[in-house]
């Protein structure tokens, strides 16, 4: 049953009034609006549904009784009892479903009856969905539709449409037509000239097994969490998949690389395709939730494929092998007959959002690839994120407001993030490309399409890695081609004009309102600007915290339809997004700003008038020599880095989000001196971004001894004998050269602290 989606939901937080005619299906858990509270439970009949964690569960002879706390709740505990008695219980326990502490229970209020002591008992039907604790896949049960309980949608998982069961037949044996005939069938596993082939209906957990099965839908090659490139096959062979039976799925071969995703298998660019034939070796069998998986361990597994008539990939078979050949050939055969019998699993599309809509055979549930244009937090509790893959479609809504780029007005789709996936709203930047896993698409109360999340399946893709969005780059660069966007200097602006411009970040303020107070320049003057230091080079932005306080010093960033006004830059319609410099749209942007650094004069050129300036952001230009460096070891001077908490770390991962893949970058501290001053100087401190530093490898330099000589051979020229004389306790005599130190000082907002930053140096 579908959802009328003529139907109107008013928007706001919580629905205040009943809805009494609300189908009853599982749609009906993705309306935030229609979850109750504890308190609402036992009143006039509803048609909403509860939340909440199972805490315990008593498995007794004539009924199933748990215990739940309820989120959202008013009354006095937040905890109820929960009763399936009657026929309720026995369906429950003849579909075997599980009920564990810490599961996350969605549970329809219709079919409920209240009983003594404020319990819920559900005695005949009853609507709900189970979260598992440990990340398996999510259980429906729905007793009011057609459907029985199947699998619900999830990151990875597979939708396939359950046949049509009469009220009168078991919910668990559909009628199979008498008249479909199957394909010729063979025996499942082979013994061959060179390997031993096992059927898939033979592998038990703990067993390593090689086999050769077909992958019945296609699949890409991702990143797991832990940053090892992964890949999930669907494998069918005649053990697992007969035309006398529907119902049976395919057996799940989950494989990991290391280093390279080359290592994974793949039949075109990306991953592999339904229908391709696979030999894996060497693979580990495993129990999950009841069902047995294979894993290819990035030590361990081997893979090849068939095509025609030899083996082909890293791993074939020297000799030749006819049997091989000869079972591949006949699977092959096998399945191009039987997929005219058998249902054919969907697995759930990677659409283009023109492809996208909500009667997909997915039901409306898709992946996609797309460019942040446009975010906010609305009243509702809930996250809105406006993204585009530079195709249009009519479903979408029509936006013509400022910050909707020319030609994209029927291209941008709308999503809403509900609970744990609106966590994720404000970290993510405009301008950034993202994969959106399990998105819903559905008819908004307007009559157009909009998406819909509740899971944190959302993540950054890396443009020097993930092949996946070259192709939206290349939309996007047409896009760009068509309605050029015009880039313009500071220095070319005048009062009152809208323009877009290439911007560093010198500084960020926090304030206690709440906005951001930003510094920036692209190093040019314009007169209508004020005097901060840098020739009135520097302009003053404030923006909304939540969606820019992850903003650094030091960061190259695009700033789009902002407004001239006599005290900085302003506009309803701005927006800030930061530059990839592996795209090479950007590096041209990026290098051009970096000639007008380097050309650029600042205006305190001695620490003393540096010390006396009281700007928030001041550059100078001071020429000295060092005197002393921390820290003590070259080797230490380029450390790990976690991209996800924005922290140096001491080891070789995050301890903080056990993260492995850390990127590498500079980061050190100078005490200098003016020659013939006495003044006895100030810190300076280099960062990675320094454009001295530009050319330096980015590795850990105690593992790799080429990279520590050059940057032993750069440090000579840059501050002599001192790391030597620092360790000899200043005995001898130092001996550094004087440099031209250029930079700026901004003042940290955690800490009230001044910071002296260098970014460029002069021999």
């Amino acid at each position: 049953m579908k959802r009328d989606h003529t139907q109107e939901y008013p928007e706001q937080p919580r629905k205040k009034q009943r809805t009494q005619d609300l189908t009853a299906n599982a749609d009906l858990f993705d309306f935030p609006e229609h979850q109750e509270n504890l308190a609402s439970v036992f009143q006039a009949t509803v048609h909403g549904y509860i939340v909440g964690m199972v805490l315990m569960v008593f498995w007794r002879e004539d009924n199933i009784s748990l215990v739940m706390s309820v989120e959202d709740w008013e009354a006095e505990g937040g905890k109820v009892e929960v009763v399936f008695a009657k026929s309720c219980s026995t369906k429950l326990r003849d579909r075997k479903i599980e009920f564990l502490p810490k599961d996350r229970l969605f549970l329809s209020l219709q079919g409920c009856a209240g009983g003594s002591n404020g319990k819920m008992i559900y005695d005949g039907k009853v609507l709900l969905k189970i979260v598992p604790n440990d990340g398996a896949l999510e259980v429906v049960v729905d007793d009011w539709g057609v459907e029985g309980f199947r699998p619900w949608t999830s990151f990875e998982a597979e939708w396939v449409e359950p046949p049509m069961i009469p009220e009168s037949k078991s919910l668990m044996t559909p009628d199979i037509p008498k008249s479909v005939k199957g394909p010729p069938s063979f025996q499942a596993g082979c013994c061959c000239d060179t390997l031993s082939l096992s059927s898939l209906a033979q592998i038990k957990p703990k067993g390593c097994y090689t086999i050769a099965a077909v992958v019945c839908t296609g699949s890409m090659m991702t990143m797991s969490r832990n940053g090892d490139h992964t890949i999930s096959l669907h494998l069918v062979d005649p053990s697992n998949r007969k035309p006398s039976d529907m119902t049976k799925g395919f057996t799940t071969a989950n494989c990991f690389a290391r280093t390279k995703r080359e290592r994974l298998p793949h039949s075109g660019a990306n991953g592999v395709e339904a229908g391709d034939i696979i030999v894996l070796y060497d693979m580990k069998a495993v129990d999950f939730n009841g069902s047995t998986n294979l894993v290819g361990y990035k030590d361990r597994f081997k893979w090849s494929l068939f095509d025609v008539d030899f083996i082909h990939g890293p791993n074939a078979p020297r000799k030749h092998d006819q049997k091989l050949l000869d079972y591949c050939s006949k699977l092959g055969e096998w399945w191009k007959d039987i997929q005219g019998v058998i249902v054919k699993p969907t697995r759930r599309p990677t659409l283009l959002i023109k492809d996208a809509t909500p009667h997909t055979e997915s039901s409306g549930y898709f992946d996609c690839i797309a460019e942040v244009v446009h975010k906010y937090k609305p009243t509702q509790p809930c996250y809105s994120l406006y993204v585009t893959d530079y195709t249009s479609s009519d479903g979408l809504a029509f936006y013509e407001s400022e910050w909707c780029p020319p030609g994209l007005s029927s291209s941008i789709l709308k999503i809403e993030l509900w609970d744990k996936s609106s966590s994720l709203g404000p970290s993510m930047e405009i301008g950034g490309i993202y994969a959106f896993k399990n998105i819903r698409m559905r008819v908004a109360n307007n009559g157009n399409y909009e998406g819909k999340m509740h899971e944190m399946r959302i993540t950054k893709l890396d443009p020097t890695r993930d092949t996946a969005l070259h192709e939206l780059v290349n939309r996007r660069t047409r896009w760009a081609t068509k309605y050029k966007l015009e880039f313009r200097r500071i220095e070319q602006v005048g009062l009152g004009e809208v323009f877009n411009c290439v911007a560093e970040i010198l500084n960020v303020v926090m304030k206690k309102s709440g906005t951001v107070k930003l510094y920036a320049t692209d190093y040019t003057s314009n007169e209508l600007l004020p005097d901060a230091g840098l020739g009135k080079c520097i302009f003053e932005m404030r923006l909304q915290a939540d969606e820019y306080k992850k903003l650094t010093p030091g960061q190259t960033c695009l700033i789009q339809n902002v407004v001239m006004s006599g005290d900085g830059l302003g506009g309803t319609g701005k927006s800030i997004s930061l530059l990839d410099r592996e795209l090479s749209s950007n590096r041209l942007l990026i290098e051009g700003l970096e000639r007008r650094k380097m050309e650029i004069r600042a205006s305190c050129t001695s620490i003393k008038e540096l010390v006396s300036r009281s700007e928030p952001t001041v550059p100078f230009s001071i020429v000295a020599r060092a005197t002393i460096i921390k820290p003590c070891k070259l080797r230490d001077f380029c450390r790990g880095f976690c991209e996800n908490c924005k922290r140096f770390v001491s080891h070789k991962a995050c301890v903080a989000c056990n993260n492995i893949k850390l990127s590498y970058k500079y980061q050190f501290k100078v005490w200098i001196v003016e020659a013939g001053s006495k003044h006895p100087g100030m810190a300076i401190e280099v960062c990675d971004d320094a454009l001295f530093l530009k050319d330096m490898p980015r590795v850990d330099l105690s593992q790799d001894k080429v990279a520590l000589g050059k940057c032993q051979s750069w440090f000579q020229s840059f501050a002599g004998n001192l790391l030597e004389y620092q360790l000899n306790d200043g005995k001898g005599v130092l001996n550094t050269p004087l440099i031209g130190f250029e930079g700026y000082r901004y003042i940290r907002e955690e800490d009230g602290k001044k910071i002296n930053r260098v970014v460029s140096i002069k021999y």
